[in-house]
């Protein structure tokens, strides 16, 4: 009988044992959350940005090629290119996008792209790399495609350009900032966006296109 307690004894006291070692390593494995960066980014502005690209162009992220953690945090994706504003000469279809940040590191509060995501992008060739370009300003030439009302826009994410104040549309600026902000985790801001109709976009790039490619 006295065996037979210790028995029950010793099972209950490896139970106990084994559910503290369980939650002590659950919690280590749950808490895995992405670290913040913080970049103050050189703002080229709308027409030197355009200047300064090698290609600008409308892509739509396939998927993610590799993640990089030095000498920074980076992610490059796989993309296809739909149309090309500038520089189209090589007809380029397939190309890489290096976006600051990776899923350990966000940077700048910028949520990384998603496949499928369609958006416009000021370029210049990364050195070293095969086919692969580095946004320029990053999130200050997002021109991310958003929908509202069932009608697509485009976003410029971060900081207003004066140029393109005229094309604006502030009234679906508001919901689509309200609809981000339910949406999205607390990790992701918008930085002063602006919101545009694409043909009044593509109006006003192509203009500066052809005034500021040298």
């Amino acid at each position: 009988m006295k065996k037979r307690i210790s028995i029950i004894v010793f099972i209950a006291i490896i139970g106990i044992i084994g559910v503290f070692i369980y939650n002590n390593d659950s919690g280590r494995s749950t808490d895995v959350r992405a670290k913040h960066m913080t970049v103050e980014l050189e703002d080229l502005g709308f027409e030197e940005s355009i200047a300064t690209a090698d290609i600008i162009a409308e892509v739509k992220i396939e998927s993610i090629i590799e993640e990089i953690d030095e000498p920074s945090a980076k992610t490059i994706f796989a993309a296809q290119s739909s149309k090309v504003y500038k520089n189209d000469a090589d007809k380029l279809k397939a190309i890489n996008i290096m976006q600051q940040g990776n899923s350990q590191w966000i940077f700048n509060n910028n949520e990384q792209f998603k496949t499928n995501e369609k958006i416009i992008l000021f370029l210049k060739k990364a050195v070293g790399y095969e086919d692969t370009y580095w946004i320029i300003g990053e999130e200050l030439n997002y021109y991310k495609f958003i929908t509202v009302d069932n009608e697509e826009y485009i976003a410029k994410w971060s900081k207003q350009e004066k140029v393109l104040s005229k094309i604006e549309k502030k009234s679906v600026k508001e919901k689509f900032e309200l609809k981000f902000k339910n949406e999205k985790s607390n990790d992701y801001k918008l930085k002063d966006t602006q919101v545009f109709l694409k043909p009044d976009f593509e109006k006003i790039l192509m203009q500066y296109i052809e005034q500021y490619s040298y």
